[in-house]
Formats: C-alpha cells, structure tokens, sequence
C-alpha cells in the first residue's frame, strides 16, 4: 500500500465533501469533532463552506469514498479503463465516479454492491463501510480482520483503536463531524506494520509534543508561530498553515515538513474530563462536584505556558481553576492541562446592562433555549441571572455545560500597548501584560494618563477596558514588600502589583490591606477596621459565611495577630477537624457585587501563622522589658535559625511556655504566643501513611513543616530520619487547631 498516496487520497475525497474555507468552523458546537475538524484542517485535509460553517451532520455517499479508496490503493491509472464499463446500472458510462466504483468492487475489492445488483452511489455511505475503507488504508485484509462482516471488522476497528470515541451504528449513515473523528483517529493509528499512520504520509512526526501557545493564544508570538514542548524543552516554531487554538494544552504528534516547518499536530488519543477546582494538596484535587482526583507527584500539568509536573505546579492551581485531565486507553492519568480545548476558546462577551425582570442580558449573545437550560457560575458559585451585572464577562463552556461569569477587575494606568495603542491586542498594567480575548483589537489611546478598569474573562484574558468611573475594581492582598516610595502587593483576585505609592508604607509589610489607585496611578494602601465588623461562622463544607455564599477560589488570610504578618492559607488548611471557622476568628471578609465573600482575614483559625521551636523569654534587669527568641529547623534537618524580638515599651507580656511553643512576628516586635501541648507517647507503628500519628485512639494530622528535636543531641532532625533511628516519640499539637507541630525523641 502507498502511505503516501492514502494521504494525497484523504485530502481529495475531503476536499470533494467540503467546498473551501477556514480553519475555524462557525457551526461546530461538540468540543471533539471540532478539534477532530480543526487538526485536519490545519493539515490542509479539510476545508470548510464559504459561510465558515462544516456543516458536521451532512451525510456522506458511497460514490465519495469508492474515490477514496481507489486513490488510497494507488489504483488511479486504471480508472479510465473502466470509464466504459458498467458494472452496475445505476453507475453507468458518464457517471463521474464510474471510473472509481469500478475500480475500488473490481480491482481493489474495497466496496461491494447490493444483493439486487447495484450500486446505489449517491446513497449516504454506512458507518460499517467508513471504518472498513480505513482498515483497508491500514493496511489491512479479510484474512487478518474475519470474514463475518461487519461484526469482525468493527472489532478490529476497536481493537486498534481505530473507533475510539465512537460507537458505532454500522447502518447509520456517516455524518461529516463523524467521519472528521474517524479520519482524526486514522492519523494517530497504527498501520498492520506498526507505524503510526500520520509518520507514514511524507513528514516527520514527533510524538509526546505538547502544544503550548499559538500566535491566537499568546500575542507575544510573531505570526506563524507556535511555541511547543518537547521533552521538556520549550521551542518556538514556524508553521505552513495556522494552527487551531483548539489544540493547545494538548498533548500529540507534532508534524514537520522537509524544510523544518510545522505542517500539523494530532492531538494524541485520550479521555478528556474537565474539572474546577474546589482544593487541591501534593496528592490529588478535590472538584466542586464532590470527587476526588489523586494526582502522582510527577505526572505532567501544561499550565502558563509551560510543561511542570504536578509536584511543582499543584500550588498554583488555586481553588475555581477550569482543568482538563487526559486519560489514557487503560484509565490511568496522563496528563493535566489549565488551557486544552473546552477550557478556552469560547468568545468572552461583556455584559453592556445586568439583569431585569424583563430582559436577561445572556439573551443579546445565546439563543433562548440555551440560555434556559444552562447554569450560570459566577466567580465559580452558582448563581441565577438576577446575579448578573453591566460589565460581568460570560463565555459559554460546552464541555462543562454551563456559563461562567467573572467580575474580575484590575484598575491601573496602563503603561503600554502592543502592537499600538489604536490597534491594541495586549497591553502593560503596573509590569503584567494582559492579552485581549479572542484576538480581538481595541483602541487605547484615548485612555492616555488616565486610571482605567480592565474587565478579566473567566481564561484570565481581558474582554475589555472601561474608565473606573465606569467600574470599579475590588483589590486586596498582602503587602509583599515596601521599598521607600513603591510596593508590592500580592492581591487576592491572583495577581502580583507592583507600582509607586502614593506616600510610605513601610508600616504595613507583610500586612492585610485594601489597595486603591490615585488619579495619578499610584496605589494607596489601608487596613481594613478589624473591629467593627460582625460576622458569622466560616463553614468550609458548605462554602458559606452565614447566609452568604463564599467562591470557590476564595482567598484566605490568616494572622496570629492584626499587627503581625499575615500569610494566604489554603481551603485545606482552614478546613481544620470540623470545617467550621468561628465567627469569633473572622476579623474581615470581602464580598463583590453579588454578594459572594471574595477573600476572609482570620485570626489563629489553622495555627499556621506561627513559628515553631525551642521558645524562651527573658526579662532586662528592671523588668520592663522581654525578649523573645525561638529557634527552629527551617530547612528540613539542614539549618536552624533564631529569631529575636522585643516587645513594645512598657513591657507587654505574652504567655510563653516554654521549652517548645509557637511565636508569632510582625513590624520587629513579639506579637502572640501559641502553646503546645504533648498528646502523649507513641512508637514507629503509630505513623500511617497518610501523614497521621494516632495517640490513644485519635488520628492527629502531622504539619506539613513539623519540627522533630533529639534532645539528646540537642540538635533538630527530619521526620524520616527519627523514623529510620528511633522507636518513641512524644507527640506536641498546638492549642489551635489540634495539629502535629512538634515531636521529640531522645
């Protein structure tokens, strides 16, 4: 069989289908047959209707594929010698494909014709029939397959993988969105000679590729360009023809002609199952749905831009993140990607009005039925469309089956446009480029020198820029750093800022605070009033503080102190033994327009907002004054470090019980104690893998950052290595939260 020649026949019969037009087809609604579509059109294989449509549920005829399959054979040169020959009636002399359908049931054997003597060649082609010509491109015949048809050949088909994805109704007709995904999984197939079958069509084929970015994706790219993964390393690489964005996050076989360029990328055959984030830990994800996913450490995770493997990316898939998981034939995880088809794409629109009673503003962009039938997730909460507002932005998610919603703002002065400000397609925002979505353009330049509000899509892209009297922006974080006259502040929305300030700061390192931007563009910073506010329990499970919901990506903050510092903290942290937050520990709260709690400030919920160590107190010889120090192990066995802090003057004093106890620091000054009490005494077999110790019956979690001391030695050790040396061990939890923070052997 002719490899080469299957392939030159797959881009006639296709072409003889669909007319002409681009890659993007306009009336592809399934997520697979449109990659299925848009990765044979990027290899020039289809093309679409003048209209932009594909039309996927038009039906193929037999007369198409005897064509095919007579070029497939390298059978072309004896199609006019039977030009005048008339094997069927219905296909007689002058017929266009008589030629063809002679050739394939005479010569090629590829096709037969009906019990009564004909052919039928305008009749749609069975899906049997479709998958049996593919066996033959592979190579393959009755002697290998069975001779009871179709039953023996759809087995084969399944068996090779030929019909992945599809099941198959033998005497249905094969519909184009259909025949796009039989022909998509041909290229990834192994021939009977064991090669995959898109290696054998003139190119050079690289397998395990991940496509990262294309010049639609990533504006930074030049056009023609596409940035690509390949073991492990990054490249940037030309193309022939414009690549889908379609496929980027997947992973495949990256194509590549004679002159080094990029002639295609198939997508490699996986289950895809897409998920949202509700927590996730250095073993798995919890999703809003309720499952749980366990994740090994070192399976790869397309995230950014970039190829990590999920022990390094998996802080960074906060709580609300859209993923793909991609599973390969035998059900186990192959890879996870933050950016794969079905997760972006979809056209972002801003909402000019917010919901009436008489108009729901989803109506000016989707059909009624649609809108209807499908949930609206808002900052990843469940909402109706009383919920949405003027300048919310909405996508529609097929392959999650719902509307996502963002009110994601940022307001800033923006320092530059790219490629011009009249024609922007990205721009620079106190040091973040922002892509628009959708490669759209927008003119920017009549907000020279002014504060604008940017509008973020759910995929992290801006669908547009409005004044900020328009819009506001909700913005907080923690202050990262303050250095004179400029900071840096990592906001709760995910984003890290970094701009002039409005006067000194220095006072509120490592603080909560609301950031505001001045007419100018600098930012001023404030602390929230800690005092004055009442609340409600915090329930994690229910993701609920009172009667307000809270989103999925909420950002946490916890301090042992209002004046010490301040760290974010995750869903699994604050979750605790109960998954309530007492009210009494909620210092602030934050909520958008809708009313759903954004970001909540708390005060010693989890116990992880202190130091722990070897703690001590001494007082000056009048008696006014205390020192604290405590010294703990802060790199796993390999380094100890002391910490030294005075109190205010005055001589505030904090209740340390020493040796062993929790401190916590903020602006150079000793601000709260934590005690540890010891829960007992345990040997080796009461450790169980799961990061839990049980003393008298009880599971205790084991801080991700215990600290382990030989007294004996007097020096600080690992975890593992008190497990490999010894078989006591005295247990010590804080008061907080019940939590394993120290262990002592001797």
């Amino acid at each position: 069989m002719k490899r080469q020649t299957i392939f030159l026949c797959v881009a006639l019969m296709l072409a003889t289908m669909l007319p002409m037009s681009a890659a993007a087809f306009s009336d592809i609604r399934d997520d697979e047959v449109r990659v299925a579509a848009e990765t044979l059109a990027a290899l020039d294989i289809v093309t679409g209707f003048e209209d932009g449509s594909f039309r996927p549920t038009s039906t193929l005829t037999r007369a198409q594929f005897a064509k095919m399959g007579v070029l497939s054979m390298g059978n072309e040169d004896k199609v006019a010698l039977y030009h005048n020959y008339t094997l069927f009636p219905d296909v007689k002399t002058g017929h266009w494909a008589v030629g063809y359908v002679n050739v394939a049931v005479r010569e090629s054997k590829l096709l037969s014709g009906y019990p009564d003597g004909t052919f039928r060649p305008d009749n749609a082609i069975t899906e049997a029939e479709a998958v049996t010509i593919c066996l033959r491109m592979l190579g393959y015949e009755e002697t290998d397959i069975g001779s009871f048809w179709p039953n023996d050949y759809l087995v084969k088909a399944e068996e090779i993988g030929l019909t992945d994805g599809l099941s198959i109704s033998p005497y249905a007709p094969m519909t184009r969105g259909r025949a796009a995904q039989l022909l998509a999984n041909l290229l990834i197939t192994e021939t009977k000679e064991g090669s995959v079958f898109s290696l054998n069509m003139g190119l050079t084929g690289t397998e395990n590729a991940v496509l990262l970015a294309t010049e639609k994706t990533d504006l930074s790219l030049a056009q023609g360009i596409i940035s690509v993964s390949v073991g492990g390393t990054v490249t940037q690489m030309s193309t022939v023809n414009d690549m889908p964005s379609s496929l980027v996050g997947m992973r495949g076989v990256l194509l590549t002609g004679k002159d080094g360029r990029v002639c295609g990328f198939v997508a490699g055959r996986y289950e895809p199952v897409s998920v949202v984030v509700k927590s996730r830990d250095a073993d798995g994800i919890n999703t809003t749905e309720g499952g749980r996913i366990l994740v090994p450490a070192g399976t790869e995770v397309v995230l950014r831009g970039t190829v990590q493997t999920y022990q390094s990316a998996y802080v960074d898939l906060k709580a609300g993140t859209t993923l793909q998981l991609f599973y390969d034939k035998n059900g186990a995880l192959s890879y996870l990607s933050t950016t794969a088809s079905g997760v972006t794409g979809s056209e972002n629109y801003v909402l000019e009005k917010g919901y009436t009673a008489s108009k729901n503003p989803l109506l000016e962009y989707y059909g009624a039925a649609i809108v209807e039938q499908t949930p609206i997730y808002k900052n990843g909460v469940q909402v109706d469309a009383s919920a949405l507002k003027a300048n919310d932005v909405v996508t529609y998610s097929q392959s999650l089956g719902r509307f996502l919603v963002s009110d994601m703002r940022l307001s800033g002065v923006i320092n530059a446009a790219y490629p011009t400000k009249t024609r922007a397609q990205s721009f620079e925002m106190f040091g973040i480029t922002f892509s628009l979505s959708d490669n759209k353009e927008l003119d920017l330049s009549g907000f020279d020198g002014k504060v604008v509000t940017a509008l973020i899509a759910p995929d992290g892209t801006v669908a547009g820029v409005v004044n900020s009297s328009s819009a506001s922006a909700l913005m907080g974080g923690v202050v990262k750093e303050v250095s004179g006259s400029t900071a840096t502040v990592s906001l709760w929305s995910g984003y890290e800022i970094s701009g002039d300030t409005t006067r000194d700061f220095s006072s509120l390192a490592d603080r909560y605070v609301e950031v505001s931007v001045s007419y100018d563009g600098k930012l001023s910073l404030s602390e929230p009033s800690y005092s004055s506010l009442g609340t409600s329990d915090f329930s994690v499970a229910k993701m609920t503080l009172g009667g307000k919901a809270v989103a999925a990506d909420v950002a946490l903050y916890e301090c042992a102190d209002p004046l010490a510092s301040f760290e974010e903290i995750s869903l699994e942290d604050a979750y605790g033994t109960t998954g309530i937050v007492e009210a009494k520990k909620i210092l602030y709260y934050k909520t958008d327009a809708s009313g759903v709690v954004r970001a909540i400030v708390m005060r010693n919920a989890t116990g992880n907002a202190f130091i722990y160590g070897l703690v001590s107190a001494t007082e000056d010889d009048d008696g006014e004054n205390r020192s604290y120090s405590v010294t703990t192990d802060t790199t796993a066995g390999s380094g100890v470090v002391t910490v030294s802090t005075v109190t205010a003057q005055g001589g505030v004093s904090l209740p340390v019980q020493g040796p062993y106890g929790g401190l916590a620091v903020g602006g150079g000054y000793a601000r709260a104690f934590n005690k540890l009490e010891k829960q007992g005494q345990v040997t080796l077999d009461a450790f169980d893998a799961a990061s839990n110790v049980h003393v008298d019956g009880r599971s205790l979690p084991i801080s991700d950052e215990v600290q382990v001391y030989n007294e004996s030695t007097k020096k600080f050790i690992t975890l593992q290595q008190a497990k490999e040396d010894f078989n006591r061990f005295d247990i010590y939890t804080d008061v907080t939260a019940g939590i394993v923070r120290f262990v002592v052997v001797k």
